[in-house]
């Protein structure tokens, strides 16, 4: 059973182009001498979520809360650290990262 009090939801949703980070202006790898595949987006997928509950444990100053996000490295991002790992041999080719978060935020006094 929900209890009265504030609930929120949100979005957003980022359509512009990013500046490429494989290739420069005339087509030219930066790390490797390719040639130009496609566009660039550093990451083509964001999800975030989170939840946050006013007085736990009988503390009604207090707030606990729980929040997750997953990126999604875009496709030229990845290939061009898979080029620089050519030439960087431990240099990490990003494919994905997730958070999850949990807070307790407490009040001191009153």
């Amino acid at each position: 059973m929900l209890q009265s009090g504030t609930y929120k939801i949100g979005a957003w949703f980022h359509s512009g182009r990013f500046a490429d980070q494989r290739f420069d202006t005339a087509g030219q790898c930066l790390s490797a001498g390719h040639e130009r595949s496609g566009g660039s987006k550093p990451v083509d997928f964001y999800f975030d979520t989170g939840l946050t509950y006013k007085g736990p444990f009988g503390r009604e100053d207090d707030t606990i809360g729980i929040g997750f996000a997953y990126t999604r490295i875009g496709g030229a991002a990845r290939s061009l650290d898979a080029d620089t790992t050519a030439t960087t041999p431990a240099y990490p080719v990003r494919s994905r990262e997730t958070l999850l978060e949990v807070s307790y935020q407490f009040q001191v006094t009153r």
